[in-house]
């Protein structure tokens, strides 16, 4: 991938080279793009803006169609335009990310579901306990074996419900969930990267809100 298939408002994940374990992985957005520079909304850590410093080395993480890339940059100048923005340079090279990190947010949603091969109609329900671009946990007074296709529908909220096949990866009873008997953790196997870049949109736009309200 080129430098130049950057576009603005385009998100991405801060992880600054030479900072902590809890520095990796901080949402931003390309803001402006010049010649030879990247303008970035600087990312935030617990509700404050991370104090990078000028010469300072950065990794940069995106998800653009349905696959994950990195470049390496260096913080050149830091901004005011009216809002704070960090100047970083242009990579000159952009590396797909084989192996797929997908971000993971907590958070409870409705979620429907139906099993492949049943020959019943029924319809089950449940609650999600965290989601991401690749599948989602949840919990259900439903039982499911490991390998189990099930036609799923997650409710996002202000977007369109995100309906596909997924795949169980694990059912564990878990006595702690209140009034429930298990969580259950799914994989999409079927699903258009229209959907899944909706869900990435929306974990990011969460991380966003809880990042201002000093949450995150």
């Amino acid at each position: 991938m080129e430098a130049k298939q950057l576009k603005i408002n385009q998100l991405i994940e801060v992880t600054a080279l030479n900072g902590l374990e809890e520095h990796k992985y901080l949402p931003s957005r390309i803001e402006e793009i010049s010649l030879d520079y990247l303008y970035i909304s600087p990312p935030m850590f617990r509700g404050e803006i991370l104090p990078l410093r000028v010469g300072e080395p950065l990794r940069i993480h995106f998800f653009l169609e349905g696959h994950y890339y990195r470049f390496d940059t260096v913080v050149v100048e830091r901004v005011q335009n009216p809002l704070p923005l960090l100047a970083v340079l242009k990579p000159a090279e952009i590396h797909e990310v084989q192996r797929r990190r997908w971000v993971r947010i907590p958070i409870s949603l409705p979620v429907k579901f139906q099993l492949e091969h049943s020959t019943e109609a029924e319809i089950y329900e449940g609650q999600t306990i965290d989601i991401s671009g690749g599948g989602i946990q949840y919990r259900s007074e439903t039982a499911l074996e490991p390998g189990t296709i099930i036609h799923l529908c997650l409710d996002l909220p202000r977007r369109e419900p995100i309906c596909c096949k997924a795949r169980v990866l694990r059912f564990e009873e878990d006595s702690e969930l209140k009034g429930q008997e298990a969580r259950i953790v799914v994989e999409f196997v079927d699903i258009s990267e229209g959907q899944r870049d909706r869900i990435m949109n929306f974990i990011f736009e969460k991380q966003r809100e809880w990042i201002r309200k000093g949450l995150l």
